[in-house]
């Protein structure tokens, strides 16, 4: 135990609570909070988490520094009423005073209470967040207003969740006290978050930076971006392991990547072109088209949006300005090889505004708006815009 009450590191990573991640951008997990007056603080202190796959490791309660060799009952009831008792176990300590017990499925709202050794605590259960942002070394989340969060991630940081219950931790300065390292993220690092109340009750995750298996591209960096921010989920689903940096970008697939990277959310009437009707895509595509994002691919009739088809980087130029409502051309003409193209002031407006450079680097003269777009440029693109 240190000087906050919190196990050490490396007690704490044995016991850490393993949570079921998806592939979009955001991590869930758990904390435990005293319910007032009714848990006084003293010795021992509990851990648990609300969301995870048993199978896995989620949904576990368990207790630390607690009676040694004490049998403990633990009860979940269905609120802080405690009117309904949903399900309930029984540990043993060990000499250290340590035991876990697995649940079936634990809830946010609910209430845990544990008895035994001569100890009781009633605790209830709430939401933790955590992410790590690997382009300023910063971890930062959500618990509730005013815990007491800490940062393990080969060094530690120690803070509170603010009234609005945000909390953040920057590795990128040096810290105080017992953590004074400095901690820089790089794929598949991972921290330990641990939040908690000021008796000593937490619940700890781990956070870890996705890491495609094709990795180790030109533009690696731009595609944790683009995880990071939810815009992407891989190219082979359902495992979602690779992004395939070199595949083209479809028009379908930068349907999707707009509307996860601007949040539309309204699909109009629906059902606003005729060749998309069940794909993937359709509500992607309806949400573009009611954002006046894109007019369709068979003017002047537009009722075809041609999915399937690749996006060339003059489409994709014209895609971005309106989407993000481009209107600065700056001094125009500022590449040779797009003159007098459907796609040239769109063109300009999107490298006025520093999102693209060219595609003849060192001269950057050219723009190349017939090329098809990949999927790893896209990902530049659009942390050039947004990020």
């Amino acid at each position: 135990m240190n000087s906050l009450g919190i196990p050490d590191r490396d007690h704490r990573r044995y016991l850490s609570i393993v949570t079921a991640f998806g592939m979009v951008a955001a991590v869930l997990a758990a904390v435990i909070l005293a319910a007032g007056s009714a848990s006084a603080a003293g010795p021992g202190f509990i851990v648990g988490n609300t969301e995870g796959d048993p199978s896995a490791g989620g949904d576990r309660v368990y207790i630390e520094s607690w009676t040694p060799d004490s049998n403990v009952t633990f009860e979940v009831w269905d609120s802080t009423a405690k009117t309904t008792l949903v399900e309930s176990a029984t540990g043993l300590t060990d000499s250290n005073g340590n035991t876990e017990v697995s649940f079936t499925d634990l809830k946010v709202g609910q209430f845990v209470i544990v008895d035994g050794g001569g100890l009781t605590r009633d605790l209830e259960l709430s939401s933790v967040t955590g992410a790590i942002d690997v382009f300023t070394d910063k971890v930062a989340g959500t618990a509730p207003p005013g815990a007491q969060v800490v940062v393990d991630a080969a060094t530690c940081r120690v803070t509170v969740a603010d009234a609005g219950g945000m909390w953040e931790v920057d590795f990128s300065v040096l810290g105080s006290g017992d953590c004074t390292d400095i901690h820089s993220f790089g794929l598949g690092d991972a921290a330990g978050v641990s939040a908690g109340d000021g008796d000593g009750d937490f619940t700890q995750i781990d956070i870890e930076v996705h890491d495609f298996t094709d990795n180790g591209h030109t533009f690696e960096m731009d595609i944790t971006w683009m995880y990071q921010e939810g815009i992407t989920k891989g190219c082979n689903p359902p495992v979602n392991d690779e992004y395939c940096p070199e595949a083209f970008v479809t028009r379908g697939q930068m349907a999707a990547f707009l509307v996860r990277a601007l949040k539309y959310t309204d699909a109009g009437a629906g059902n606003l072109f005729t060749d998309d009707d069940g794909i993937a895509f359709e509500s992607a595509i309806d949400k573009l088209g009611t954002a006046g994002v894109t007019k369709g691919c068979n003017p002047p009739d537009n009722d075809l949006f041609c999915p399937d088809d690749n996006v060339t980087r003059g489409q994709m130029a014209a895609f971005l300005v309106r989407a993000l409502k481009y209107t600065d051309a700056g001094a125009g003409d500022l590449f040779t090889d797009d003159d007098g193209l459907l796609f040239e002031s769109a063109i300009d407006k999107l490298a006025t505004a520093g999102v693209t450079k060219g595609c003849n680097p060192p001269d950057n003269d050219l723009f190349c708006p017939n090329d098809n777009v990949t999927r790893g440029q896209m990902a530049a693109f659009l942390r050039r815009a947004l990020g």
